[in-house]
């Protein structure tokens, strides 16, 4: 769009030049103010570019700071010492991304501390899903929690 404008600029520019000139360098006179004001346009399209992103920024700290205050969707019910912890358990719990679809409905899940234990299932079975709610990253309903023994 910049360019077109640039080319119809330098197009009217030619026109009036051509009718204001006469003699041999007319049209040399021409050229040389088309070249110029096609050069004057070319050395403001970085300022145009600039101010665009500029802007773009603007409106992203914008978002960023929305983000930043906005309130937290988890509940922090405290945090457990991992390492106090025999076990770390799963109750019944309900989780979907969609409270009308649930990805796990009455998980109950028992990791004893020093077991290693694999999550193995096809693609978009819930693996990450899993580590994200036992990261606290979404809520659920149910219970988690460690147990010493």
């Amino acid at each position: 769009m910049f360019i077109a404008i640039v080319q119809i600029v330098v197009v009217l520019a030619a026109l009036l030049a051509s009718n204001v000139l006469t003699g041999p360098w007319a049209s040399v006179m021409v050229v040389v103010c088309a070249i110029g004001i096609q050069a004057w346009f070319e050395a403001l399209q970085p300022m145009i570019v600039s101010v665009h992103h500029g802007y773009e920024s603007l409106v992203a700290v914008r978002r960023l700071l929305q983000i930043k205050h906005a309130p937290l969707p988890i509940k922090d019910t405290g945090c457990v010492d991992l390492d106090s912890m025999d076990t770390i358990s799963l109750k019944h719990v309900n989780f979907g991304y969609d409270h009308s679809s649930l990805i796990y409905k009455d998980l109950t899940l028992d990791i004893p501390k020093g077991q290693a234990v694999a999550i193995v299932g096809a693609s978009g079975s819930g693996k990450t899903t899993l580590f994200s709610l036992l990261e606290r990253l979404y809520d659920y309903s149910g219970l988690y929690f460690g147990r010493s023994q």
